[in-house]
């Protein structure tokens, strides 16, 4: 049984719609879309704890540039000493979400400008282009804003003498508690039933037989530090250091406007990750089943 044959099986049984599309020899041949840039500077903003001063090159961001190399777990560990022998700074992980999912994430910089490459063999790619759904779905999900939310209606209804302004309260309160009840128990099922698809993929490929041997590669990795590239670009410099910060919150509007600038600069780059991959044989196009 084929990879795909096998993928379509776990997904009919737990119905998931088999509309899965082909993939070659690698995905991601564009930087990050605007929209992708803009959600993803929110939430390192939000997590970086509100700085007064946030800039592309402070903010952490670690994939403008991307590639998912499609390759079996039997040849990661070789693909690894080939993208440490061409970026010299490159620094790889394992990535672990609470979904089930494990990825092998490997960053590093090509002219200054921030990169991820990801080994996944073909089965698991497939599976996360669909699973991402539920990842899209739930990302920004507040949940500590909304219980902290609820708590505030809870003490307004408390604290409310007029006993008609309470009774609208307290039943406003408790439609929003129901409601968020329901949310977390859609979100928790979403979750159960992710981890179950990523627990059998997982079984399917064998990944614990390489899981230990992919480990002590990534380990050697991460002992040689290389000296990541300075961004020199007289064009990509002033984007990168603008603070995109104004009165005290993130400018979604500045974020927007320069990343729409940002992404003509970007493409070339993008083409010459591409090319660098493949003239240091880091595809593995032989092991991809079409």
């Amino acid at each position: 049984m084929t990879n795909k044959e096998q993928l379509e099986t776990i997904f009919k049984k737990y119905d998931i719609p088999w509309n899965i599309r082909e993939f070659k020899e690698y995905i991601n041949p564009k930087p990050k879309s605007v929209t992708s840039i803009l959600g993803k500077m929110q939430r390192l903003y939000v997590k970086s704890g509100c700085p007064s001063v946030f800039t592309f090159e402070s903010s952490g961001i670690n994939d403008l540039l991307r590639i998912t190399i499609i390759a079996d777990y039997k040849d990661v560990v070789s693909l690894l000493k080939r993208i440490k022998e061409t970026f010299k700074d490159a620094t790889g992980h394992f990535k672990i979400k609470n979904s089930g999912y494990c990825g092998i994430h490997v960053h590093f910089s090509l002219e200054g400008v921030p990169c991820e490459i990801q080994l996944a063999p073909e089965m698991l790619v497939m599976a996360v282009d669909y699973l991402h759904l539920f990842y899209e779905k739930w990302r920004d999900f507040q949940e500590e804003e909304i219980s902290t939310s609820l708590e505030e209606q809870q003490k307004l209804f408390l604290n409310c003498a007029s006993k008609d302004e309470q009774e609208i309260l307290y039943r406003h309160w408790k439609e929003q508690e129901e409601i968020f009840k329901e949310k977390l128990k859609e979100k928790e099922q979403d979750l159960e039933f992710r981890q179950k698809v990523y627990q059998e993929v997982y079984a399917f490929l064998q990944y614990d037989q390489y899981e230990e041997e992919i480990a002590f590669a990534l380990e050697e990795m991460n002992k040689v530090k290389g000296k990541s590239s300075v961004l020199q670009d007289r064009d990509l410099l002033p984007l990168f250091c603008t603070n995109l910060v104004t009165n005290g919150n993130l400018d979604l509007e500045k974020v927007r406007e320069i990343s729409e600038k940002l992404l003509p600069l970007l493409e070339p780059r993008q083409k010459k990750l591409i090319a660098l991959v493949k003239e240091n044989n880091i595809l593995v196009t032989e092991n991809v089943k079409n």
